[in-house]
């Protein structure tokens, strides 16, 4: 039982808070709503201090706590979040009507209170009315009373009885029931964002995408976020009323939050904090499904999450979780520092391992042209690979939908075949530590011979995300490799729009990927790049490793086998520098002329 009164009591006299202090452990008869006597001492109170006053009274009509408020709401103490539905609160509403808002009902609902009863007072002081709410089997019941008098006569306890029927009543149901975590966004756009239109709907799809139920935004625009607590004063007063309002138990920031503001928002709000990194670290949580994958995703959730634990040496912190309970150990797992530092080491040296492995197996990935697929999240970088590669990879509208790099053969028509990959999608303020982990799979873009940058041309935000995009092949030193930009869904904008966009991304390629449209065009953009630097050349291969003829069969344009004494001769016109890895692996290669008749390498040299 709470002992003191609690809540906004900053410009609130000792005198007062002793006051009400007395209150708590008060008796009265448990039939009646309130006894008259703390009823108008609440009201006086209430009035003079201009604040809202809530009391908490148990079944047997003691007085188990008081909460003072502000002119709007008041706090609901976190400790009677357990409490059975035997209480009821009590509460005034200063200069307002007694008529219970959302956000009371809100709070009748979350913590499943017996019943909940406003006060209303006019600007005199005077009571205007009392409502009172409570559930029942039949929903919910409201009722209307115009004087302290008329509220008197009325007994209580069979509305409690009616809300303890239906609590037995739901706890008889044997179903299974799935509750999503209920989410509340916030955000702050600062002086140096570059969106045209800054809003949540990205961290909305982001959350949509791990599981969240998202139920309220709140967006502040500021010249930077406030140091020590993200947000200023008033939105968190904001934030704590939608929180009531909407029974929300984790917030989710739209940036990465220093480990100080995510201290402050918890203990200010009283419920779980989750930033944007934690939010697209456990979107990849969800998505890994190879050994590489869960151990990048391991490492980048441990180095994000170091530096906010607390405690040195052998003091133990706690790690918390992010949504539900992915992570990568339990929700709150207990571990020092060094131990964290220990296991980083660990996941880096099975990383490198796996990066030695890579390139062994991709051995002879490199003697074909490599191209692969990049751009934001969710732009149809897998529909789009589905349609070059004429197969039915998982195409998802979800953002992270690919995570694990995929490759797959495909041949063109005159310049041979090439490998396509289609790597995991970039995104806005994509964090650092998900980079630095995720090396492995994004080496399939370091290697690539060319990239198609595959841009979501509906999205009001295209050129943004080109940005963000941009920015993330900067950090990965390839933004000086060959790239095709490919402007997607223009089914899904007018053709004006599809100019204007040309006009702002010259050489860009409009497709769409659901009407199929110019794909062939992108096609042979493609092997315009296929056929640069390309030599013509002569390839003698012995017959002890035919095994290897459909791979550099594969490798030339207009390829052509003959049959000479000593092995297989292959003519066409090859990449230079995969005919000097060939080369370097014992294969026989005479470069020619145009105007050469096909004549075995072995011949000719």
């Amino acid at each position: 039982m709470q002992q003191e009164v609690i809540g906004a009591l900053d410009t609130v006299r000792k005198v007062d808070i002793e006051q009400m202090n007395n209150w708590i452990g008060l008796k009265m008869d448990p039939h009646l709503l309130i006894g008259k006597e703390l009823a108008l001492e609440m009201v006086a109170m209430s009035y003079r201090l201009q604040k809202e006053i809530a009391i908490y009274i148990n079944r047997r009509g003691m007085v188990l706590t008081v909460v003072m408020g502000n002119k709007r709401d008041a706090i609901v103490p976190p400790d009677l979040e357990s409490s059975a539905g035997d209480l009821r609160c009590i509460h005034t509403h200063p200069n307002a009507s007694s008529q219970l808002s959302e956000l009371d009902l809100s709070v009748l609902e979350k913590f499943d209170l017996g019943l909940i009863s406003a006060i209303g007072l006019n600007d005199k002081g005077e009571i205007t009315g009392i409502s009172i709410a409570y559930q029942s089997e039949d929903g919910l019941q409201y009722k209307s009373y115009q004087s302290f008098e008329s509220v008197s006569d009325e007994d209580v306890l069979p509305m409690l009885e009616a809300n303890h029927r239906l609590q037995r009543m739901q706890n008889g149901v044997s179903k299974e029931i799935v509750v999503k975590e209920r989410a509340l966004l916030i955000g702050v756009m600062t002086a140096g964002d570059l969106r045209e239109n800054p809003s949540l709907e990205e961290l909305k799809e982001l959350s949509r995408t791990a599981g969240l139920e998202v139920l309220a935004e709140i967006y502040q625009k500021r010249e930077s976020s406030a140091a020590g607590s993200y947000l200023g004063r008033g939105k968190l007063d904001e934030v704590r009323q939608e929180i009531q309002k909407h029974n929300i138990n984790v917030v989710v920031a739209d940036d990465e939050l220093t480990p100080r503001q995510q201290k402050h928002l918890e203990e200010s709000l009283g419920i779980k904090v989750i930033d944007r990194a934690i939010l697209i670290l456990d979107i990849f949580a969800s998505r890994a499904k190879s050994k590489e994958g869960k151990l990048q995703v391991e490492l980048a959730q441990l180095k994000s999450l170091l530096p906010k634990l607390s405690g040195q040496g052998t003091s133990l912190s706690r790690l918390g979780g992010g949504i539900g309970t992915r992570g990568p150990g339990e929700t709150k797992l207990e571990v020092d520092k060094r131990l964290i530092r220990k296991r980083i080491n660990i996941l880096e040296k099975q990383l490198d391992l796996v990066l030695k492995a890579r390139e062994h197996r991709s051995t002879g990935k490199k003697e074909f042209y490599q191209v692969a697929l990049v751009g934001y999240t969710n732009a149809g970088k897998s529909t789009l690979m589905n349609l070059m590669a004429d197969e039915t990879q998982k195409a998802q509208d979800l953002l992270f939908a690919t995570l694990d790099p995929v490759t797959r053969k495909v041949c063109t028509k005159k310049h041979g075949c090439f490998l396509l990959s289609d790597t995991v999608g970039f995104i806005h303020k994509l964090p650092h530590d998900l980079i630095a982990a995720f090396r492995a799979t994004l080496d399939e873009v370091q290697s690539a011979d060319l990239l198609l940058h595959v841009v979501d041309g509906s999205n009001a935000e295209c050129m943004h995300q080109i940005r963000s995009v941009l920015s993330v092949l900067n950090e990965l030193e390839v933004e000086e490799k060959p790239q095709i930009v490919v402007l997607n869904k223009i089914d899904a904008i007018t053709k004006q729009e599809v100019e204007a966009l040309k006009l702002l991304i010259p050489k860009a390629i409009p497709i769409s990927c659901r009407n199929r449209t110019n794909i062939d065009v992108l096609m042979a953009a493609i092997e315009e790049h296929l056929d640069t630097g390309r030599v013509d050349a002569v390839v003698t291969l012995p017959y002890d490793m035919g095994e290897r003829l459909p791979e550099i069969f594969d490798l030339a344009q207009d390829a052509k086998v003959e049959y000479v004494e000593n092995g297989y001769c292959i003519t066409g016109r090859f990449l230079a520098d995969r005919i000097e890895r060939l080369r370097s692996q014992g294969i026989r290669i005479k470069r020619r002329e145009r105007a050469d008749e096909h004549t075995p390498a072995d011949k000719k040299e």
